[in-house]
């Protein structure tokens, strides 16, 4: 079916062959033309569900009408290390449409033949202009605007608003989402008697309009069930009472006793006991009371309330080191590791000077891609002393580092281990999760190394692109651990938000 303009799911599930649980069950939604945000926190199924989407997985319950197969669809994966499947396509492919997409994308001619050697932003726009040069009827963009600065978003936001077809734009940037997505899917974590369960709820309006309806969803929920709890309890009482009453008449008819006239309640207990009395107004009254228990335990065990979050309050317990300098590099050695690497003082690197990092400085570095924001904390990293405590978490981390950062993690003794999963779960992640050996999302697996790292109390941090692949929350979450960090801190960001919270020194490579 060529040109759909609505895609149905109903009903879906997937469970990994390797993963004890599904991943989410029973989902439906629907997705029209134009844009729609897919949302929820890491690690939910976000990635997955696209997948299956496009036909690259299968479910293992329901169904997607049309069938992936019967359409082209394309999904532009958030790690720019996997080259584009139509690079070569593209290449050759200079038509009116391609070149139109070349330059909303600015794609220098060049980049198509040195992919490897893009920077992060070049790489994702390049991949952007791949997906859509194959016209899909689904297109989706799985965190586009990672590794990318200010102008890239720009151009990305631009190509989205070309595009004809059903999108699907998975991002936990606020501004992409509102500028281009008039509705979102979001998933959600519920909690029920039986246990929590993932949601697919569709919203319409702007984040901070669903953020507000999610909240009065919840507190509706709370209310309900709070309200349901009180009647139960006072049924229960009711019929505690009265089972209690009939005790004592029958304990005084044994004994001979006389029912006060005066005590309605006994005698019309006294009523239900008596042979034939099933059909009395008391005895009515009686079995409502057990109908009107079995109804409202049954919609308590059906309600859906928001499940228990983890995210909270966190300090990273660390001293400032009492080295006067953490690092210095002059600018002759600057310039000597800008030539080595290839990197040109007009147009990839800082203005050459003397850089150096106090033991408390809190330095934010921005600028556009490709100007050598990452080779230069590389450059700051080989200077450090052997004998400081760091963390470096690089812009990409591969799947290898996370596997190991999970067996690791595990490995933890037990006073260790309650840390990590205190701190892990503060970021904003199930602490179960991770206890229960799932494979982890590329956010998930990021805050991890994060809380890996914490343990160790470094006492500086070179942190690139940080929040990449987080979740909003879990943007919020550490922007709050970082900025009463006691230590240095170097961060490499297009985030202006974090760079803004957490450094008090700023270097802008132009």
């Amino acid at each position: 079916m060529p040109n759909p303009s609505i895609i149905t799911v109903t009903d879906l599930g997937f469970a990994y062959p390797s993963s004890p649980s599904a991943i989410f069950e029973h989902l439906s939604a629907t997705l029209d033309r134009g844009w729609t945000a897919l949302l929820g926190d890491n690690g939910c199924g976000k990635t997955t569900l696209a997948l299956l989407l496009c036909g690259r997985l299968s479910p293992t319950q329901g169904s997607i009408s049309p069938k992936p197969n019967s359409l082209v669809c394309e999904y532009c994966p958030q790690d720019i290390a996997e080259q584009p499947h139509n690079l070569d396509d593209f290449a050759n492919d200079w038509s009116q449409r391609t070149v139109a997409i070349r330059r909303t994308l600015g794609i220098a001619d060049d980049w198509v033949y040195r992919y490897p050697t893009l920077s992060g932003g070049e790489a994702k726009r390049l991949q952007v202009a791949c997906s859509l040069s194959r016209e899909p009827d689904l297109l989706v963009l799985d965190e586009p605007t990672n590794h990318v600065d200010a102008a890239t978003r720009t151009h990305i936001g631009k190509a989205m608003d070309c595009f004809a077809g059903i999108g699907l734009l998975i991002s936990h940037d606020r501004a992409l989402i509102d500028a281009s997505c008039p509705r979102s899917l979001v998933f959600r974590k519920r909690h029920t008697q039986a246990g929590n369960v993932l949601t697919l709820t569709q919203f319409k309006g702007r984040l901070a309009q669903i953020e507000e309806q999610e909240k009065a969803e919840d507190r509706h929920a709370q209310e309900e069930l709070d309200s349901n709890r009180r009647e139960l309890s006072r049924l229960k009482r009711f019929k505690a009472a009265r089972f209690q009453k009939l005790q004592h008449v029958d304990a005084l008819r044994q004994q001979g006793g006389r029912i006060d006239p005066h005590d309605h309640d006994a005698r019309n207990i006294h009523k239900l006991a008596k042979p034939g009395a099933s059909g009395t107004a008391a005895a009515r009254g009686y079995r409502q009371a057990d109908a009107r228990i079995a109804a409202t335990s049954r919609k308590n065990a059906d309600l859906q309330t928001a499940a228990k979050r983890y995210d909270g309050s966190m300090s990273l317990q660390a001293e400032a080191s009492h080295k006067r300098e953490l690092v210095r590099v002059d600018g002759g050695d600057l310039r000597d590791w800008m030539e080595r690497h290839g990197v040109e003082d007009s147009q990839h690197g800082p203005a050459l000077k003397t850089i150096t990092i106090g033991p408390k400085d809190h330095i934010g570095i921005s600028g556009p891609n490709g100007r050598g924001k990452s080779t230069l904390l590389e450059l700051l990293a080989a200077r450090l002393p052997t004998d400081l405590p760091r963390l470096i978490l690089p812009q990409i981390i591969g799947s290898a580092r996370i596997h190991k950062a999970l067996e690791d993690a595990v490995a933890l003794p037990g006073t260790q281990k309650k840390k990590l999963m205190s701190a892990y779960g503060q970021l904003n992640a199930d602490p179960e999760d991770l206890l229960a050996g799932h494979e982890l999302s590329a956010g998930e697996g990021r805050k991890l190394l994060l809380c890996l790292g914490f343990l160790e109390h470094p006492q500086l941090l070179i942190l690139d692109e940080p929040t990449n692949h987080l979740d909003l929350r879990s943007q919020a979450a550490l922007a709050e651990v970082l900025a009463p960090y006691q230590g240095a801190l170097v961060v490499v960001s297009h985030d202006e938000g974090l760079l803004e919270a957490v450094s008090s020194i700023r270097w802008e490579v132009e």
